[in-house]
């Protein structure tokens, strides 16, 4: 079921991830802040961009998007978001787990673009509310 704020599905998979197909392998991912994050994965779902693994990590506050490899090199500098790359993920909770049918990794320049459109829209409307207030 999709939880009616964000759109984003969360199902009976969002547990730990110790599986041992992840433990062994060095992941790329895109960090982005929780909020913008889960905003970037709606935004993905309603354009029909096809999403790799998605974790959210609580102690950092942070949605994690599995992204292709070299993900690093190319990720443009966008405010609230980071590249890095993962070995464990511990502590970390699904959003999407890798499932059959499903991508293993997130094109980054889609990523990029939805991004990057999160954060506009957010700036206007965050400057809507300043003039209604002004």
């Amino acid at each position: 079921m999709a939880d009616p704020k964000t759109n984003v599905v969360r199902t009976a998979a969002a547990a730990d991830l110790s599986l041992p197909a992840l433990a062994g392998g060095e992941w790329e991912v895109v960090r982005i802040a929780v909020p913008l994050g889960l905003d970037v994965v709606a935004r993905c779902h309603r354009r029909g961009i096809a999403l790799g693994p998605v974790w959210i990590t609580p102690a950092r506050s942070t949605v994690e998007i599995v992204a292709v490899p070299g993900t690093a090199g190319i990720w443009p500098g966008v405010p609230g978001t980071t590249c890095a790359k993962v070995n464990l993920a511990v502590g970390r909770r699904w959003i999407h787990p890798p499932t059959e049918g499903r991508p293993a990794a997130t094109d980054a320049y889609l990523l990029a673009e939805v991004v990057t459109d999160a954060l506009v829209r957010l700036a206007l409307t965050r400057l809507s509310r300043k003039a209604v207030r002004a």
